[in-house]
Parts: C-alpha cells; sequence; structure tokens
C-alpha cells in the first residue's frame, strides 16, 4: 500500500487506499458480464477497468462512503427497473407539474436524506478536483480554484455550504432506460464554472463562482425546499452525453446495444 499524504485529512505519513473516482458500486450496477460502459470526450466502448487511485486514507475513504454513498447508491435505477429514490420522490405531491416536468420540494419528504445525498454527490466533485485520474497527465480532472477546499471542509463537517456553489439534482421517471455513468464533465455556462456528473437515475450539476445567478436559488441544499426536478427527456443528461462524447469514438457492441434499447 503507497504511503502519502492523505487529500481529505491533510494528515501525511498515511496507508492510501485505491479510492474510487466514483465509487465502486456504481461500477457494480453498470456492469453488463462484468463489464461496463466507459464514457469519455475520446471514446465510448465496454471495460472492466475501474478508476481508482491511491488518494485518501483508509478511514477517510470509508467516511466518504458512510456519509454519503452508502445511502445514496442503494436509491439508484437498476437493469430491473427498479428506481429506489424515484418511488420516495413521488409519495408526495409535486410543487408544479406540466407536460414531463415536475418540480419535488424534498423538504416535505422525511424520507429522502437531502444531507447523504448531497454528501455523495459533492464527494464525487471534489475528489475530480484534487487529482488527474489520467494516467501521465498531472491537470486535476476538473477545476474548481479555491471551491474545492471549500466544500472539502463542508464534507469533513469543519465549514458551511460554500457561498459560491450550488448543487443542482435531476432524477429521471421509471422506467430508466441509461443504466450507465458519465464521470465528471465541465460544460458550458457563461457567467460561472459548471459541472456534471450522472449515475443510474440521477444528474447532479455544480455550479461554482460568484456569478451563479439562478443555480443558487435552485441549489438541492441551499434552497430551504431543497427542490428536485424531473423530466422524462433527461434534457441535460442527453445534452451533456452528446457534449462529452461529439468527437467520441463508439465501439461496436456500444452501438448494437444502443439500437437494442430503442
Amino acid at each position: 500500500m503507497e504511503i502519502g499524504t492523505c487529500k481529505y485529512c491533510r494528515k501525511p505519513d498515511k496507508e492510501l487506499a485505491e479510492s474510487h473516482l466514483v465509487p465502486a458500486a456504481i461500477y457494480d450496477l453498470c456492469e453488463v458480464d462484468g463489464e461496463f460502459v466507459k464514457i469519455t470526450e475520446k471514446s465510448v466502448g465496454f471495460t472492466g477497468r475501474h478508476l481508482k487511485h491511491p488518494l485518501l486514507c483508509e478511514p477517510c475513504d470509508g467516511s466518504l462512503s458512510t456519509d454519503g454513498e452508502d445511502y445514496s447508491i442503494p436509491l439508484l435505477a437498476d437493469e430491473k427497473g427498479n428506481f429506489p429514490l424515484y418511488d420516495l420522490l413521488v409519495k408526495v405531491a409535486p410543487d408544479c407539474a406540466e407536460d414531463d416536468f415536475a418540480a419535488y420540494a424534498v423538504a416535505r419528504n422525511p424520507e429522502i436524506s437531502v444531507e447523504k445525498i448531497t454528501h455523495f454527490a459533492l464527494g464525487v466533485f471534489w475528489k475530480a478536483s484534487v487529482h488527474s485520474w489520467r494516467k501521465g497527465e498531472t491537470a486535476n480532472w476538473i477545476e474548481l480554484g479555491p471551491y474545492s477546499e471549500e466544500i472539502r471542509k463542508f464534507l469533513r463537517g469543519e465549514g458551511a455550504f460554500p457561498k459560491y456553489v450550488a448543487l443542482t439534482v435531476g432524477i429521471i421517471p421509471k422506467p430508466v432506460r441509461q443504466i450507465s455513468f458519465c464521470l465528471p464533465y465541465r460544460g458550458s455556462k457563461d457567467t460561472c464554472h459548471y459541472y456534471m456528473f450522472y449515475v443510474p437515475g440521477i444528474a447532479f450539476a455544480l455550479s461554482v463562482g460568484k456569478g451563479l445567478g439562478d443555480a443558487k436559488q435552485n441549489c438541492f441544499y441551499s434552497n430551504p425546499l431543497h427542490p428536485v426536478v424531473t423530466t422524462a427527456l433527461a434534457g441535460d443528461v442527453k445534452a451533456v452525453m452528446q457534449h462529452v462524447t461529439k468527437k467520441a469514438h463508439f465501439s461496436n457492441r456500444v452501438i448494437e446495444e444502443a439500437k437494442l434499447r430503442r
């Protein structure tokens, strides 16, 4: 096991665990015959390799699991048509609904933990901001600037939710066809930095910077109503996937699997 400084607690001379950027359990959820679809800017194809690196000490790696991942991952959609988070969400009527769009106030639903879902999502964004995760490269996967440290302190219970950070959550209604995941990726916004990642059934978006605008009002954590939206077309997910993969090479197997799902 590698010895080094843990990125989470900042303590030196720690035994570092093989930390995953996206939790290992999500790989398992998305597997097809021992493989899963890996989506990057360069390629879209099946692989069995997990993206991991000696990053955190064992206690810190475990705390990210217990503080958010262990709760959130069992709520994701799966190949069998289950989607526990959506089932919990629709137990309470939406605040507004129109055509294929609905907005829900999770504050009215005691069965859903805003704290743990927020911790899970921010944990993935934060890990992407403190390491390259690419062999032979040194630049971090995404750049959050000073907000990376503010998020780290929030995750560890050492600071408040950052003022110039907004987390928004979009949920796809059942049945969810996209049983896959997309690693954190920078989107396009004029006024602030904007990143997204997708796990089965849920798209998380992180906006950072002083020009947040409406994103702060819609923040899943900061807004007292803890809003989420559902959309059958999953427009945000579709847009991100198209943007990430517009120059990517699609393997023949991925193309054939997509035809079968239509």
